[in-house]
């Protein structure tokens, strides 16, 4: 009889069913067992956690049925895994709700039917705003897209100072006609009002196009996401209310910052003088006796110290990121693919399960361009890591468990189980003793092989094989000695890690072939299904594009780095072309002259070029404060943004 289950949202929805309403009541199977689907989400609506959406919602007690096994520790109060929402009453005090769910949560860990804690160890609950528990991508987002805003302000000033540098060469041009406009009557105060009115509505176009720009980038922004999240992203990016307001406050800003200082000059002209002179005359006596920094050479000033600033950021980010891509992991990341299954959840037992990874493993193995396969519990520099407390031979016990880290923890270890031939599959050198054989994976003996840190740390002054330690109520005999690789990512100092035989569970192959992975994942798929067609293949991806996701923020900050700091190094040599060609048309009378005294075109040209090139060193070195924040900007991103967010 099929369970009842809430279909997915929209999403989902979509996909399966074309919107069809006559979804409800269909039976799907899901990991070989069929549900009955009940209803379909609201399209707005994804999941608790910000980001990655969820295509089935199932009743806790129903997750036995799929295989995860999770309602059997329901009733255990030391298994600590359920993540609660709740809904405050309104006008209720956050303590007050506190205290309450700490009375309750005391009293069951304590007295309830099974204690799991003393009363020293002081449980309680503490409430926090859905928003911040679930940060969901959020997490992972919010360093790297502060520090752009960073950059998009900067870009910002320089794009204002640019502005304000050819507005300013506009009124000079127009001074004539802004003359005649006063001398006609018109208030000084409306000719500045008539000036900030056409730069804010140049602001405003301008942020118009920027919205639209905006809504195509930051789906472009959510695909490279996608990319490393490994599936697309369900984010409602669409203009509301609250970023036009944003952008129009911004733009209205703006359109005042550049066009202010061009506006009071105009309101400033002296009409009688200005209405004397011919027609001609303005380009020619405008900024007389300021010919080299007049108010439009200090602005061009200011952006190319402003766009050094983004430039040297998204270098230093450059060679982070190259920095983090040449570190050695310990073992060759070329031509492997990875991916993922667990037959348990098509149904099969334990060693039906072993069974079926060996097969797997040996067809693979087999198929032409394949050097070498194995498989293992989870993917190395993926994120994820197993830790553990082991006691070695001849120790106390104190207290250690398994599933998570403990501080202080002078035996925690990393654990990975293997499969045969993985060693030889990543490329993992052997330093003593051996790998695991099939006859160790069949036999049931806990044995187990260890890293160079292991025997560093916990083996010093001991012969590593034939030690034991011991781990889940089993004693581990080392068969082996590994060089060390890395595991949870690439920063992290290696740790001492344990080998040991993968018998049951999900399990991530290895395949390492002579040609492009990515090739071989049409001949994986079919292998697969000769095995068994109901076996779900995922996370199917190459070693590299692993690392690639692991480096995701990193990625991320030098790529948007990189476009602005391109952008603003544009900006400043729009504006120093702007002011050249104002000074070369102010000059005209000049050059004329000079040319007519005998200077060569190469001579003119020197002039103008001196000009722009004085422009850029006087930027440079007005930059030196800001080269040495940008330096320490650099450290800080290698410190801090090397490590995973």
């Amino acid at each position: 009889m099929p369970q009842p289950w809430p279909c997915s949202a929209t999403a989902f929805w979509q996909r399966a069913f074309g919107e069809d309403p006559s979804a409800i009541g269909k039976t799907i199977d899901l990991n070989t067992v069929p549900f009955t689907v009940i209803g379909v989400t609201e399209p707005t609506f994804t999941r608790l956690t910000p980001g990655t959406p969820i295509d089935f919602w199932v009743p806790i007690p129903q997750s036995a049925t799929l295989g995860f096994n999770a309602d059997q520790s329901l009733e255990d109060s030391r298994n600590l895994w359920l993540t609660l929402v709740a809904r405050v009453k309104p006008g209720v005090p956050l303590a007050q709700s506190e205290a309450a769910m700490t009375s309750l949560f005391r009293n069951d860990l304590l007295y309830g039917g099974k204690p799991a804690l003393a009363a020293s160890d002081d449980p309680r609950v503490t409430l926090f705003p859905a928003e911040k528990a679930l940060a969901g991508i959020r997490a992972g987002l919010a360093r790297p897209l502060s520090l752009s805003m960073a950059a998009v302000l900067i870009v910002l000033l320089i794009m204002c100072a640019n502005l304000a540098g050819l507005m300013l060469v506009r009124a000079i041009t127009r001074e004539r006609e802004l003359a005649v406009r006063l001398a006609l009557g018109a208030g000084r105060t409306r000719v500045i009002q008539q000036l900030l009115t056409e730069s804010v509505l140049l602001s405003f176009t301008g942020a118009g196009l920027g919205v639209l720009f905006a809504v195509w980038s930051v789906r472009g922004l959510l695909e490279f996401v996608s990319i490393a999240h490994r599936s697309l992203l369900e984010v409602y990016v669409q203009p509301d209310a609250s970023v036009l307001f944003f952008t129009t406050a911004l733009a209205l800003l703006t359109g005042i910052g550049f066009g202010l200082a061009p506006a009071l000059r105009g309101g400033r002209i002296a009409v009688a003088p200005r209405l004397k002179a011919s027609p001609g005359s303005a380009l020619s006596t405008s900024h007389a006796g300021s010919r080299r920094f007049g108010l439009g050479g200090w602005l061009v000033v200011s952006q190319v110290a402003l766009s050094m600033v983004v430039v040297i950021a998204a270098g230093l980010l450059l060679r982070t990121l190259e920095k983090l891509r040449n570190i050695d992991p310990g073992f060759d990341t070329r031509n492997i693919l990875l991916f993922s299954l667990n037959p348990e959840l098509a149904g099969y037992k334990q060693q039906k399960a072993r069974e079926v990874h060996d097969e797997i493993e040996r067809k693979l193995a087999a198929l032409p361009g394949v050097v070498s396969a194995s498989y293992s519990s989870g993917a190395v520099l993926d994120g994820g890591l197993w830790t553990t407390g082991v006691r070695l031979e001849g120790q106390e016990n104190e207290g250690q468990h398994s599933g998570g880290k403990e501080e202080n923890d002078a035996t925690e270890t990393q654990m990975l189980a293997i499969g045969p031939q993985y060693f030889e599959t990543m490329r993992i050198s052997i330093l003593q003793g051996r790998g695991f054989r099939d006859s160790d994976m069949d036999s049931g003996q806990p044995v187990a092989v260890v890293n160079r840190s292991f025997v560093r740390k916990f083996l010093p002054l001991r012969y590593p094989l034939g030690s034991h330690f011991e781990w889940g109520g089993q004693k581990y005999e080392i068969l082996g000695v590994v060089a060390d690789a890395k595991y949870e990512d690439l920063t992290s100092d290696t740790a001492p890690t344990a080998y040991i035989p993968l018998r049951n569970g999900e399990v991530t192959f290895a395949l390492r072939s002579a040609i492009s992975p990515v090739g071989l994942v049409p001949t994986v798929r079919r292998v697969v299904n000769e095995v068994d067609r109901n076996l779900p293949i995922f996370q199917v991806r190459t070693q590299s594009q692993t690392i690639d996701r692991l480096l995701f923020s990193q990625r991320l900050l030098a790529r948007l780095f990189s476009i602005f700091g391109g952008l603003a190094l544009l900006m400043a040599c729009i504006g120093l072309y702007g002011l050249l060609s104002y000074d070369v048309a102010r000059r005209r009378t000049e050059i004329g002259v000079r040319t007519a005294l005998g200077a060569q075109q190469s001579d003119v040209l020197t002039l103008i070029i001196r000009q722009g090139l004085l422009l850029v060193f006087v930027g440079l070195f007005c930059g030196i404060p800001q080269f040495r924040a940008t330096a320490k900007l650099g450290e800080f991103l290698e410190a801090r943004f090397s490590q995973a967010f």
